[in-house]
């Protein structure tokens, strides 16, 4: 049996066409190699030999598959050669065998970075600042160059009712975008090119110099100097007589006032401490004298209730119903009064101003009160100087009741120190405040400071709700009738004495105003004057007492002590209206001198 393959008929049709295939392959190249004659082309070079012909070229550019523009010479430039270093004629390339044939006639260097510029000077085409020329800029001053800056102001914290000139406002300046605040004066000067440079680089120029007119105007100089004014007369041994004549009355120079020695009594009581210190500590009790003198000066009062949302409700409630109670049974016939509720806002239950403590006008507050709710934040300053906005009438002195926490959550001044300070200057002890604070928590320093600093001495704070009406009661009845109102002590300074509080209370009807002293050892007397008001009538005295000669340990210890304490208050209310740390420093002295610590230490840098 044969196991010969049998072969196709497809197989012999595809041995046939390649045949072919290969056979037009051989008389095309050969059609080729007779048309291109005697023509080389390289493999590795798209560059035509040395020796080919015109034609050749010709036929070379026109086949190619390069396009590319003919950069015509550049023109010759007078005194360019001169710039231009001489370049190698060796090692200049053959311009057939460059790789691209087609710009073989441009220009030389037209890849090549420009050659560097000569040496010049920096001066001449304003690349560096030129030297000052002190008499050409006197002789030629510049234009004025103003410069404008806008300054934007986000928030504000000051107080412009205390502003002596109030403020101007102006209109709102459209701003450009990415435009710079401030901008600097310029001047324009020549093109580089001018001065013979050929940077197209901007030129350095000096900045236009500050113009300031110096000279004095001819009607000042020609005006006499104004003459100095008399040194007055210093007498540098002054005694406590000579201060106690110094500050006699005279009854010309004290007109309206009325001498008040008939009227008022003074007491004093002496100490020095057993561990003589080098001072002698004394107490002045100053009262009336009798029923039949300086008769009780009629009140207004104001009761005002803190309304924001940091007073919880059951606490309100207790405040409403402490100042209802007062209102219907604790007013004098002779007084009037008024209520403010106060969060952000201050709303009076009469806005008309005080009214008589009549059933009536009772039953009106209460309903007012009632309807007070807790929202809102506090501003205590804006209450504060809403008190001052009340109408004051002379012969009557004008008495604030304060029930808040003291924390101060809204209005332009916040700050503790701030409030006290502002209302404080103001005030100028023409309102007297008292503030009692509802819990625990309140901010008896706000509320002491403000009290202490306006006529009302350090501030009472309840144990806790259910005590706030008989806080606020004891308040109310320990003022009692002013007798003489915004009184005021000046103490003579030859006796070396410091004499506090600064900011005295009222002289009140049944309670003597107390003053604490200390002078040096040895002092015989001391002089001070008192000038107060009563019924529209202003009176002054003039009291001289003696110290004497107390040995050490003699008189009750406690004397120093309370003057101490009352001194440091003093100290404390200042450093309110001006944080100086020298301030701190005398309280700190004194309170480890007299063992007696500081209140509201942790509001004081150490």
């Amino acid at each position: 049996m044969s196991f010969e393959p049998a072969r196709s008929d497809a197989a012999d049709a595809h041995a046939a066409f390649f045949a072919a295939a290969v056979a037009v392959s051989l008389a095309v190249h050969a059609a080729f190699g007779w048309a291109a004659g005697d023509a080389h082309v390289p493999l590795f070079s798209a560059v035509s030999p040395a020796g080919a012909t015109a034609e050749q070229l010709r036929r070379l550019r026109h086949d190619s598959a390069v396009r590319a523009r003919l950069v015509p010479p550049e023109p010759a430039v007078p005194g360019a050669a001169e710039d231009r270093p001489a370049r190698d004629a060796a090692a200049a390339p053959d311009p057939g065998e460059r790789l691209f044939p087609l710009v073989a006639d441009a220009p030389v260097g037209l890849f090549e970075p420009p050659p560097p510029a000569p040496e010049r000077d920096a001066t001449v085409g304003g690349l560096a600042p030129p030297p000052p020329d002190l008499a050409a800029a006197e002789s030629q001053p510049e234009p004025w160059a103003p410069r404008e800056k806008i300054v934007e102001i986000a928030s504000r914290f000051a107080n412009e009712d205390l502003l002596a000139v109030p403020p101007r406002p102006v209109a709102e300046v459209e701003r450009t975008v990415a435009a710079s605040d401030v901008l600097p004066p310029a001047r324009l000067v020549a093109a580089p090119e001018a001065a013979g440079g050929r940077s197209a680089l901007p030129a350095w120029a000096a900045p236009a110099p500050a113009r300031e007119d110096l000279r004095v105007p001819a009607a000042l100089l020609a005006a006499p100097a104004p003459a100095a004014p008399a040194a007055p007369a210093i007498d540098r041994k002054a005694t406590a007589a000579s201060a106690a004549a110094y500050l006699a009355e005279v009854p010309e120079e004290v007109s309206p006032d009325r001498p008040i020695e008939s009227v008022l009594d003074a007491a004093i009581a002496v100490h020095r401490p057993r561990t003589d210190d080098g001072f002698v500590y004394f107490r002045v009790d100053v009262t009336r004298r009798g029923a039949d003198v300086l008769p009780p000066v009629p009140r207004n009062i104001l009761f005002a209730q803190d309304a924001s949302r940091s007073i919880a409700p059951e606490r309100l409630h207790q405040c409403r119903e402490a100042f209802k109670k007062v209102i219907a049974g604790g007013l004098l016939p002779t007084d009037r009064f008024n209520v403010l509720a106060f969060n952000t806002a201050n709303t009076y239950a009469f806005p008309d101003g005080w009214r008589v403590p009549s059933a009536e006008n009772a039953a009106a507050a209460a309903a007012f009160l009632d309807a007070v709710r807790s929202e809102g934040n506090t501003d205590i300053y804006n209450a504060m100087k809403g008190v001052l906005d009340l109408p004051r009438e002379p012969g009557r002195s004008t008495i604030v009741f304060l029930l808040t926490d003291g924390v101060a959550t809204a209005g332009d001044v916040r700050r503790d120190s701030g409030i006290i300070g502002e209302f404080s200057a103001r005030n100028a002890g023409g309102v007297s405040v008292f503030d009692v604070g509802v819990s625990k928590k309140s901010d008896e320093y706000l509320l002491s400071m403000l009290s202490f600093c306006n006529r009302g001495g350090p501030a009472v704070v309840a144990a806790d709700r259910f005590a706030i009406p008989k806080t606020v009661a004891a308040a109310v009845s320990a003022v009692g009738s002013p007798v003489l109102t915004d009184i005021r002590f000046l103490f003579d300074s030859t006796s070396g004495a410091v004499v506090t509080p600064r900011m005295t209370e009222n002289l009140y009807l049944d309670r003597p105003l107390r003053l604490y002293g200390r002078a040096p050892a040895g002092t015989d007397e001391v002089t001070f004057q008192a000038r107060g008001t009563n019924g529209g009538k202003k009176y002054d005295m003039v009291f001289t007492l003696r110290l004497g000669a107390p040995k050490p340990g003699e008189g009750d210890s406690s004397i120093a002590t309370d003057w101490a304490r009352t001194r440091i208050y003093d100290l404390v209310a200042a450093y309110a209206r001006e944080q100086d740390p020298a301030t701190v420093a005398e309280m700190a002295r004194i309170g480890r001198e007299h063992g007696v610590p500081i209140p509201f230490g942790g509001r004081f840098p150490r």
